[in-house]
């Protein structure tokens, strides 16, 4: 759903006859709509039951991918897209299903295999863009998702197991619209930074209310009898820690997936590009698949013997390797395969553990709004990486072209590189598993 218009950005925005800078909004709505409904759905999960929630979702997910396949029209696209980007919420909604129905000793375990699956899941969408978009047209490429999600949604209607327990309460609405005003206003700003200017009055206005926004949402959520995110256990080290390690991940994995491809595709008459296709640079990015499902298992193994901890450092680590090889050796189209297996052995190893450390770290009952930030917090990241490559390659344009000069692109991958070294070092602040659990169960007296 996410990743197969991630290589075709440039050709959806040919074909909806608006220009490419415009067409990132194909994504950015997807992840906009992701970071905004995920912690109300997880709460919504929490009250009324994971099953029933996920089944609603999966359904507007489909909502939204036939609103997209079926129109020409660049808004109605992108608010298809926005339908679509709930089901970003599945992720909590999962996690909170396999902690009512796994023994703690098959949870690790499981929520890795979730997490190797949304990147087997990328690989594929990679891989088929160029193809889907080539051989059936730019609008399947929002169709072919559409043909998975129906049957998945019979699917979780006859095969998902009911929820066990829900917690008392109601959704606190005040608080989710202020929730959703403040992470707009920051993301929108965030988003327009390119065409408006880091330094417009409307970008730096947007940013000033967007934080104000957000102070007053964690003033109201700490007075709230019945918050919809718990602000006491956000504040927890295992909690903020790990969000601010998913901000990161996020950050470097979605900018690397926009940008390398963009970099690859370059004609060769710019000096530094290969003149890849869409095909070529989509093989790329399933490298990183590919390695991601032999790294899933990896860290389910570190996990069991050392916690989660090591698998984090041990996979960013890998990670920061893959994002040095491209800041160093971009001139060989060969090292950008080799740089991207590394990221994905990272992204298996490291990112797969991420969700389970916040499962740890907070009571059973706030899995999925707990959840819900962590995935916020990823999307966040990956919103501000796109945008800021974007806008760090429209500032360095070749003289006398519309392309992006090299000097752009190597500012972009050392960025890619900071964010990488960034995550492993917050990796290197998280709690043991212990002391995760620790404060759980303190949080709950």
């Amino acid at each position: 759903m996410q990743a197969i218009v991630i290589p075709t950005i440039g050709p959806v925005a040919d074909s909806l006859r608006v220009s490419r800078l415009a067409g990132t909004w194909v994504l950015t709505a997807y992840l906009l709509s992701g970071a905004v409904t995920t912690p109300l759905v997880g709460r919504l999960g929490d009250l009324f039951g994971n099953r029933r929630v996920l089944i609603w979702v999966l359904w507007i997910t489909a909502a939204g991918g036939v609103l997209s396949a079926c129109s020409t029209a660049f808004a109605l696209v992108v608010l298809g897209r926005i339908l679509a980007g709930t089901c970003t919420a599945t992720m909590p909604l999962g996690y909170g299903i396999m902690r009512e129905h796994l023994p703690n000793a098959r949870l690790g375990p499981m929520v890795a295999l979730v997490a190797v699956s949304i990147a087997v899941g990328t690989g594929i969408g990679n891989v088929l863009a160029g193809t889907v978009q080539h051989g059936l047209g730019t609008q399947w490429l929002f169709g072919l998702p559409l043909l998975l999600t129906l049957p998945t949604c019979v699917m979780a209607q006859l095969w998902v197991p009911n929820s066990l327990g829900r917690e008392r309460g109601r959704v606190n609405w005040s608080s989710a619209i202020a929730m959703a005003v403040s992470l707009l206003s920051l993301l929108i700003a965030v988003s327009e930074s390119t065409t408006w200017g880091w330094q417009s009055p409307r970008t730096l206005g947007l940013l000033a209310f967007g934080a104000v926004a957000l102070v007053g949402w964690v003033l109201v959520e700490l007075a709230a009898e019945q918050p919809l995110i718990d602000m006491r256990l956000m504040a927890l080290p295992g909690v903020w820690r790990t969000n601010v390690t998913s901000l990161l991940f996020g950050f470097g994995m979605f900018a690397a997936f926009t940008v390398v491809p963009q970099f690859a595709e370059t004609p060769r008459s710019s000096g530094y590009g290969f003149g890849a296709s869409v095909t070529i640079a989509s093989l790329i990015l399933v490298t990183a698949t590919v390695t991601a499902t032999v790294g899933g298992p990896l860290s389910g193994r570190l996990e069991r013997s050392y916690g989660a901890k090591v698998p984090l450092v041990v996979g960013g680590l890998i990670g920061l390797c893959g994002y040095l090889l491209i800041c160093l050796l971009n001139t060989h189209i060969a090292a950008l395969f080799v740089a991207f297996a590394l990221l994905g052995v990272g992204m298996g190893v490291g990112y797969a553990v991420l969700p389970h450390v916040i499962v740890l770290a907070v009571p059973r009952e706030h899995t999925g709004g707990a959840t819900g930030i962590n995935v916020i917090a990823r999307n966040i990241g990956g919103a501000i990486g796109i945008q800021l490559g974007a806008t760090v390659l429209a500032a360095h344009l070749a003289p006398g072209t519309a392309l992006p000069s090299r000097s752009g692109y190597l500012v972009t991958f050392w960025l890619l590189a900071a964010a990488g070294a960034g995550a492993t070092i917050g990796s290197l602040t998280i709690p043991t598993r212990r002391r995760l659990s620790a404060a759980a169960s303190t949080a709950v007296s």
